[in-house]
Formats: C-alpha cells, structure tokens, sequence
C-alpha cells in the first residue's frame, strides 16, 4: 500500500488544517490497524510543524483506542447525528414542508419521514390514534 502526503505548502492555515484532516480521513479508512497506524504516525510526523495541537492530539487518542471502542464511538456519532436529523425533519414537518422536500434536503430516507408525518398529525388528532 502506498499513502502520498502532497506538499502542504498553503499559506492559509485553514486550507492547510483542512488538507490535514482530510487525509487522517481517508486514513482511517485503511482496514489494516497496522497499516493504519503506521500511516497515521506519519502523517503526525509530517505536519508536525503546522498541525493543529488539539487536532494531533485527537489523532493521537485514535491510535490508542481499540478497534471495538473506535467502533463504539462512531457508532455514537452516527446515532447523534440521526437524532439531530430527526429533529429537524420534525421542525420541518410543524413548519409545513413536504416529505420530499425534507427527503431531499436532510438525506432521511422517506418511510422514516412519512412516520414522522404521521406521529405529527396524530399528536395534532389524537381520535388517528
């Protein structure tokens, strides 16, 4: 396997954070732990420099954990931000957008919209339930 660090010449630290971050994504990506180690200790080593210290030190916690707590923790990430979905899909509804256009714009899937609708509307009539 062969993981390229391009140059991180960007004179706007942002742009630069952000190229970092990105490629400690596509890292984590990597199946292998050792593998995945392996390139993100290099990538630490590499920008070194320039790196964000509370972002390195993220990093570094990610090489610690287990792969069942990593597991754990973006398992609790995606149910956070379900929820957060759900939310607004469910401030979406009381405001009067259509399923669709709630489809569209959170990436719900629509039977989990129109349940939505319904327990809405039945909160609205309790005789619907």
């Amino acid at each position: 396997m062969h993981f390229i660090i391009l140059p991180l010449t960007q004179p706007d630290k942002k742009r630069k954070q952000g190229l970092i971050e990105n490629t400690v994504a596509l890292a984590k990506q990597v199946d292998d732990d050792t593998q995945q180690a392996f390139i993100l200790a290099g990538i630490l080593t590499a920008t070194n420099k320039f790196i964000d210290p509370e972002y390195s030190k993220k990093v570094k916690e990610w090489l610690k954990m287990t792969k069942v707590a990593r597991l754990l923790i973006e398992e609790a990430v995606e149910e956070a931000l379900e929820e957060r979905d759900i939310d607004i899909a469910n401030k979406l509804i009381k405001q009067g957008f259509s399923i669709n256009a709630i489809v569209e714009a959170i990436g719900l899937p629509e039977a989990k919209v129109m349940e939505l609708q319904t327990k809405f509307e039945q909160s609205l009539d309790p005789a619907l339930v």
